[in-house]
């Protein structure tokens, strides 16, 4: 006996049927997909924070600010011993697509959707990108401990750097990496956030903390997770809490998402007093 094929109803009703799952089913993903997003971005975090914790443990200092080769800001080639050599799977959020760093530049900024770039031009040449910030208060130099952006704040002296494990005096409120949109930052209590959340803005600019006003906390507050980060999202006022979220690896190991107020709560560094910090309005 001959089997007979589907008919044309059939075939109907079953693409009717596969239109309505689809229909319910993909909201469903799509609402999924950026908490799996942030769970793959805390683990991140989580390995590269446990790696600056084991090279202070196994050495007399924190990190270097300066690579071997001579390149500032350079954790990711300090570091990548400790954390496998898997340099920029590790150092990617999935919420962030990798760019091309442009043509003749060694150095591209990020944005909440999108990675910081840099090219060890001191080096090999090799490029490296990334979607986390280094707390830059734990920085140490091969030459001296006055590492920073010299951005005319003088970066409030030696005394305020961690230059050793040993001076993190309060290791779960201490940062050592965030999700941002630069390789590093060095945070005081008095700096002032951008009003656009999505990091927009290029290496120049008062986003990177580089000028005469102090912006650096701008680096990490950035509308990453927990809202939609293509989204205009801004902070115009500093009493309220914006949308959007960063996730923070303390010096005790542990990974936690904190919303841009709360920033400033942190002991970015060890002068740091809670009862200076002043959230101006957001420049």
């Amino acid at each position: 006996m001959t089997r007979g094929g589907f008919t044309l109803v059939e075939l109907l009703v079953v693409a009717a049927c596969l239109t309505v799952l689809s229909a319910v089913l993909l909201p469903a993903i799509a609402a999924v997909r950026p908490h799996s997003q942030n769970i793959i971005c805390a683990n991140n975090l989580k390995q590269l924070t446990l790696a600056e914790i084991m090279y202070c443990d196994a050495n007399t200092h924190s990190i270097p600010d300066t690579t071997v080769d001579g390149m500032t800001g350079g954790w990711f080639i300090n570091l990548q011993d400790y954390f496998g050599g898997g340099t920029n799977a590790m150092m990617m959020c999935p919420a962030a697509s990798q760019p091309v760093v442009p043509s003749g530049s060694t150095l591209s900024v990020g944005t909440a959707t999108a990675p910081w770039g840099r090219i060890d031009s001191f080096g090999n040449n090799a490029a490296y990108f990334g979607s986390y910030a280094f707390n830059g208060w734990l920085f140490t130099k091969r030459s001296d401990a006055n590492s920073g952006d010299g951005d005319g704040v003088s970066e409030l002296g030696t005394s305020a750097y961690y230059l050793t494990g040993n001076s993190v005096r309060f290791p779960a409120r201490t940062p050592v990496f965030t999700d941002g949109f630069w390789v590093d930052g060095w945070p005081t209590e008095t700096d002032a956030a951008c009003h656009d959340t999505r990091g927009v803005g290029g290496f120049n600019s008062p986003n990177l903390g580089t000028g005469s006003a102090h912006h650096e906390m701008a680096r990490f507050a950035m509308a990453r997770h927990g809202c939609d980060p293509f989204a205009s999202n801004v902070w115009q006022d500093p009493t309220k809490t914006p949308p959007g979220e960063v996730n923070v690896g303390l010096f005790d190991g542990h990974v936690e998402l904190s919303n841009f107020p709360n920033l400033w709560r942190y002991q970015w560094h060890n002068n740091w007093r809670q009862t200076l910090v002043f959230i101006g309005t957001p420049y």
